[in-house]
């Protein structure tokens, strides 16, 4: 997975609230590094996907990554 994921002018991270199909449904948040998503902490009933450049990934799926991937 490329290191830079961002196109000009969207930022790097974006998270997204999801609904009852587990289709992103609701923009939450934006982030420009890994730090700042994995400090925000979902609320127990939220489902969130993150998305970087055009692919989502389940939030314990993008947590993993960013364990594997951190610098």
């Amino acid at each position: 997975m490329a290191a830079h994921l961002t196109h000009e002018g969207e930022p790097r991270f974006v998270v997204y609230n999801c609904d009852f199909n587990a289709d992103p449904c609701q923009r939450v948040a934006e982030y420009e590094n890994v730090a700042d998503v994995l400090a925000r902490k979902p609320h127990f009933d939220q489902h969130l996907k993150v998305r970087m450049g055009s692919e989502y990934f389940e939030w314990p799926d993008f947590v993993e990554w960013a364990r594997v991937h951190k610098s």
